[in-house]
């Protein structure tokens, strides 16, 4: 159980993002140099544990680390700087549709890779939640696929493929690792895959205003270090599909908080779609594959 609650605070963690991003303009401004901002933060905040993970194995940061680190950390870094820029660019609800398509992404990245199937169960599971995804988003009226919005949706696919790719690449490079010696590097990899572009848009602010820092401190310790450091520990530890249908409730978590701190009460679809999503996530859950007995033959189309 303790790996599931491991994931569920990454969850609620990580659906707070989208309130330190309303706080600054970087996230329009300089997008890349905001993920910098937050990586960085992340990675000193964490350096100590890699340290005493250093100590506990008697070795030193090598290249190797930073290797094995690399794939992940250049689309995390990727995905951080154009997410920001495709939901500048398209509408809160085209965004939110998009980002809740990963429980399709996942699985079929995982299939072409390692020929990964869902369970019958997980499938029913899923689909429920999609459900859930399709009844919060098909009933926004603000949702709207057109000219306007096309560059930020494709935008937003992207970088959703992305965050797939990167969370993916964690499952595999970071097993059979200590955590922390796999998450900074991490997050170090990603910040110097920004870096560049972050260094022109700085050419281009005026100023970094106290609320920008605040917020950059915000996402480092929160969504980040918190979120994605319990996102990379639940890729290793819990079924994917476990993970990509339980991050769906980040939505229910994010419409709490404003609830909470903007008065600004969820609209009536919120209430069903939610309950589909948690149905959804249970049955999933549920229906995981079991650990094989010694001696048993595994059944082919499961992982």
């Amino acid at each position: 159980m303790f790996k599931y609650f491991i994931l569920i605070i990454g969850i609620a963690a990580a659906a707070t993002s989208g309130l330190f991003i309303q706080w600054t303009p970087l996230s329009k401004d300089a997008p890349f140099l905001l993920a910098v901002g937050r990586l960085m933060v992340a990675a000193l905040v964490l350096s100590p544990f890699m340290i005493r993970d250093l100590k506990r194995h008697a070795r030193r940061l090598s290249l190797a680390d930073f290797l094995r680190a690399a794939p992940g950390g250049i689309l995390l870094g990727l995905h951080l700087g154009t997410w920001n820029i495709g939901v500048a660019n398209s509408t809160v609800a085209n965004a939110t549709l998009i980002v809740n398509l990963n429980p399709v992404a996942m699985p079929i990245l995982l299939f072409l890779l390692i020929r990964e199937k869902l369970t019958r169960g997980e499938l029913v599971g899923s689909g429920i939640a999609l459900l859930g995804v399709s009844v919060l988003v098909a009933l926004d009226p603000n949702l709207s696929f057109g000219a306007g919005t096309l560059m930020g949706d494709l935008v937003c696919v992207g970088s959703m493929v992305l965050a797939v790719g990167y969370l993916v690449a964690g499952k595999f490079r970071a097993k059979g690792q200590p955590l922390f010696l796999y998450l900074v590097p991490l997050y170090l990899s990603a910040a110097a895959t920004c870096l560049p572009i972050a260094i022109y848009e700085s050419t281009q602010l005026t100023t970094i205003t106290q609320t920008d820092w605040l917020a950059i401190l915000g996402l480092g310790l929160i969504p980040t270090v918190i979120g994605h450091s319990a996102f990379n520990y639940s890729m290793v530890h819990v079924r994917s599909q476990v993970f990509s249908i339980g991050n769906l409730g980040q939505f229910v978590v994010a419409a709490t908080l404003d609830w909470i701190i903007h008065a600004h009460a969820p609209a009536l679809r919120f209430y069903p779609a939610a309950a589909l999503i948690v149905a959804g996530a249970v049955v999933v859950v549920l229906n995981r594959p079991r650990p094989i007995a010694p001696g048993v033959v595994p059944d082919a189309t499961i992982d």
